[in-house]
């Protein structure tokens, strides 16, 4: 990061780009409080967004909050198998090690399709190669940090106390050598666990995700909204009324059909509910977002 900030040096006018390091509380609170910065913009946990909102609120000045999410890919029965299974495995984010607040983590499988779409998904995972994160060969790296790594382990633990849950693949650190030191952890995926599990409702940021079955459109879009997180949702299917149905009927910022794709720029992006604030990445937004409108009333007639 502080790199970057000395490119930018070498482009952009003096004092308009600026970085301070260190610890939030130490310096992301008094850049949020002091009285000169009258914008806020952050990405990051929902529970350090609802801070930043206190932190800004005594000088009313406007946030843009882009938190969690804990995203729901629902599979239709009208989908070819391998397609959905390439869907499952895309939504997983894997190259992130599962650590975006985008990835598909809990997914809804047609029972018709069910059996056969978590079989090719298996099939596929350990194809990816797991390594160290700096080797251009690796697919998937490491988690970011050792307490994010305990976070994980402690949800996977918390699943296999949970009668009727069933961990798929995964579960553990890799059984390399060369992996042993590392803060790596394998893909997985579990069934069975119920919907107000906290590891169906809590933001993992892990490769982490539940796999669930459904037969009742309705039912499975109502269950997808019974989180408090609306950032982004995909439904795959070729019944184009089903799709404005589902793009219509959920809670989410960010709603795609028949792919997962990675938010880029110039399209419009945020959640709802506990997912944040605002939009980001199109120019409207950012110039809605960092700029204020001003109102001015000229009386021409100044003899009157």
């Amino acid at each position: 990061m502080l790199r970057c900030f000395e490119l930018m040096q070498e482009v952009l006018p003096p004092g308009v780009a600026n970085c301070i390091s260190g610890l939030g509380e130490e310096a992301g609170r008094l850049l949020c409080e002091h009285p000169k910065v009258r914008k806020v913009t952050f990405t990051g946990s929902s529970a350090v967004g609802v801070k930043i909102l206190h932190y800004a609120a005594d000088k009313l000045a406007p946030v843009t909050a882009e938190l969690g999410g804990k995203n729901p890919s629902v599979f239709l029965p009208d989908m070819d198998p391998t397609a959905a299974a390439d869907g499952v495995v895309r939504g997983l984010r894997l190259q992130r090690q599962g650590q975006s607040c985008t990835a598909g983590t809990r997914v809804y499988i047609h029972d018709s399709l069910y059996d056969e779409v978590v079989e090719r998904v298996l099939a596929i995972i350990p194809t990816f190669r797991v390594g160290d994160p700096l080797d251009e060969r690796t697919q998937v790296g490491s988690i970011i940090s050792k307490s994010q790594l305990d976070r994980v382990e402690r949800y996977v633990h918390m699943a296999r106390q949970t009668e009727g849950a069933r961990i798929l693949t995964g579960g553990a650190r890799p059984q390399d050598p060369a992996l042993k030191d590392g803060y790596f952890y394998q893909t997985t995926l579990i069934e069975g666990i119920p919907h107000a599990s906290q590891v169906c409702q809590d933001e993992i940021f892990g490769p982490v995700a539940t796999l669930a079955r459904w037969s009742d459109f309705e039912a499975v879009i109502q269950e997808a909204n019974d989180v408090k997180f609306g950032l982004a949702a995909t439904v795959w299917t070729n019944d184009l009324s089903k799709a404005f149905q589902f793009i219509e009927q959920v809670d989410a910022g960010f709603v795609q059909v028949n792919q997962y794709a990675v938010a880029e720029a110039n399209i419009e992006y945020g959640g709802t509910k506990m997912s944040g604030l605002g939009k980001e990445l199109s120019l409207e937004s950012m110039l809605h977002h960092f700029t204020w409108s001003k109102t001015a009333i000229i009386n021409p007639n100044i003899s009157a």
